[in-house]
């Protein structure tokens, strides 16, 4: 039997979902539905979708407080009367509800199931927003890719950094995946970052996701998270993990707020190591920074950068920090202890 599209699939099955709407559904008709949903397991699995729109549209909750309500300002009349108005009433709000909901649905199914590859080259910054209400943004020589279905919106983050705001949808969940590790949200917004040694640093902004690590492999990945137990994490917290999460520490809002300041294009630091702010700026220019003395990878650097202006870093770093800055060639610079 030559099965019918999926668009064919739902059409039937919002057509079986008014007639049973109806009040007088007829017996004949409630044993062809059941014939109908019984001829292939799709059948059933369309029926389910459809239904399930529904209860997202609220009109069942809708149809039962007027019907209530109704019944209860007219309970002087004929209960004849009563029961007509209120058929009447329902079945168009039946209709109205369910004209709506279809087109909701034709949307979601349109534009937002989907697979998508995001990128952004060395010192470029890219935001993609989502018909779901989501948006990514992505930080410098950063790769994700994007795949939404029914079910879920799942993203992979390949390399680079990238920012999660997530609209709400129980029903859907948001999953990202980096290295070995998964990040569930609902509705929230975070960061996760691959940094080079494999690591993963997720940072939360706002709301609260669950944090799975130990994932032996991408493919199928989802399953073998479900074993794991998560780890939640709420607004503040900074988790770096590698196979097990190896430190959680909650942060300041200001804390958060630097962290999270490339996004404004700007680089913020409050006495990190030299090390880290010369891999971190590193990441927005193909100049290779060495640091010759090892001392000095522990010294402590505090100011604000603007994303892209690395010559303006590397005076800053002469004038206020005691070092200096040699030209080893076009492409290749090392910093000293300034002598």
């Amino acid at each position: 039997m030559a099965l019918r599209s999926p668009e064919q699939l739902e059409d039937e099955a919002a057509e079986w979902l008014i007639v049973l709407s109806r009040e007088d559904v007829s017996q004949e008709e409630i044993l062809a539905f059941k014939a109908w949903e019984k001829r292939h397991p799709r059948h059933r699995e369309a029926f389910a979708r459809v239904s399930a729109l529904w209860d997202d549209l609220g009109a069942l909750k809708v149809l039962d407080d007027f019907a209530a309500s109704a019944e209860a300002s007219l309970s002087a009349r004929p209960r004849t009367f009563v029961r007509r108005m209120l058929v009447g009433a329902v079945a168009a709000s039946i209709a109205v509800a369910f004209v709506a909901g279809v087109a909701q649905y034709a949307q979601r199914s349109s534009e937002q199931i989907h697979t998508q590859n995001l990128a952004t080259a060395v010192g470029e910054q890219r935001r993609v927003h989502f018909s779901d209400g989501s948006a990514i943004f992505l930080n410098t020589n950063s790769r994700v890719t994007v795949d939404y279905t029914r079910r879920e919106r799942k993203v992979t983050l390949v390399q680079g950094e990238a920012h999660f705001d997530v609209a709400k949808s129980k029903r859907r969940p948001y999953l990202v995946y980096a290295g070995d590790g998964l990040v569930r949200a609902v509705g929230t917004a975070f960061t996760v970052r691959l940094r080079s040694n494999a690591a993963v640093e997720v940072t939360v902004e706002e709301g609260r996701v669950a944090l799975s690590t130990g994932l032996l492999a991408q493919e199928g990945a989802e399953e073998s998270a479900e074993d794991l137990p998560p780890r939640e994490l709420g607004a503040g917290a900074n988790a770096f993990f590698d196979g097990t999460v190896e430190r959680v520490t909650l942060l300041l809002p200001a804390e958060v707020s630097r962290k999270l300041a490339w996004r404004q294009g700007i680089l913020a630091y409050a006495g990190e190591p030299l090390a880290e702010v010369v891999a971190d700026i590193g990441r927005y220019t193909d100049i290779t920074i060495e640091i010759s003395d090892p001392e000095l990878r522990s010294r402590q650097i505090g100011g604000y950068f603007k994303v892209g202006e690395v010559e303006e870093m590397f005076e800053s770093l002469e004038l206020n920090f005691g070092l200096s800055i040699e030209r080893v060639s076009d492409g290749h610079v090392r910093i000293t202890a300034n002598s």
